[in-house]
């Protein structure tokens, strides 16, 4: 494999072949040790040269441990269902460009697009760079910013999604985990409120949006504190 990478024929692989074998290795049960393979040859700084940052930077060891929780079940070796794929790639990408939400967002967007990574794995890791400073903000947020980290999330159309991004997060920082428990609660409360009743209340179309939001986050301040 080093002769292969030193040669340049792993500038050569097809996409979605790199994708695939990446996937599978990602699935496992210790995918970390992919990635020291993948390290070791060379191969992950020319075929994904943004996750490489990650391992090669500062966070290495938090990210491989990260990885690892994320892929025991229920982060635990002797119980329940390990996480899948897309939220395991997803706790990789809350390492990378740790100063900046934007070039988190571009670097793996287009790593995703590069090997052709299918949409819901692209979708779950570009939201970790959007949402990444709310999630560790949220155990002591107000209810307006739970309120704001959830519509960024689009949590009340796809809440499987928000699940999807709070493991993620559980995965790479296990102390957000009362952050993650009162984002559930408030999304609970905001979704519970009637959309339709609140419309009708408004009157004029123009005024709904901010008496919904009005109405929502009130309900996550009654519900979440």
């Amino acid at each position: 494999m080093q002769s292969m990478v030193a040669a340049g024929e792993a500038d050569f692989l097809v996409a979605e072949r790199v994708w695939q074998e990446f996937a599978r290795g990602l699935t496992e049960r210790h995918p970390e040790e992919m990635i020291y393979v993948l390290e070791r040859c060379g191969a992950l700084a020319r075929l994904a040269p943004e996750l490489h940052a990650v391992f090669a930077g500062e966070a290495r060891v938090a990210a491989l441990q990260a990885l690892a929780r994320a892929s025991a079940p229920h982060g635990d070796p002797d119980g329940g269902d390990a996480a899948p794929l897309a939220v395991r790639f997803a706790t990789l990408a809350w390492f990378a460009a740790p100063d900046s939400a934007q070039d988190c967002e571009r670097g793996l967007a287009a790593l995703c697009e590069r090997l052709r990574a299918p949409l819901e794995v692209r979708d779950l890791a570009v939201l970790v760079c959007r949402c990444r400073a709310g999630l560790r903000a949220a155990a002591g947020a107000d209810a307006a910013a739970l309120l704001t980290l959830l519509k960024l999330a689009d949590a009340f159309r796809r809440r499987e999604r928000l699940e999807g991004l709070l493991a993620a997060a559980v995965a790479a920082e296990p102390g957000l985990a009362a952050g993650a428990a009162r984002l559930r609660l408030a999304c609970t409360a905001a979704a519970g409120v009637d959309a339709g009743a609140v419309a009708r209340a408004a009157g004029e179309p123009a005024r709904i949006p901010a008496a919904l939001d009005a109405a929502r986050t009130a309900a996550i301040a009654a519900a979440a504190g």
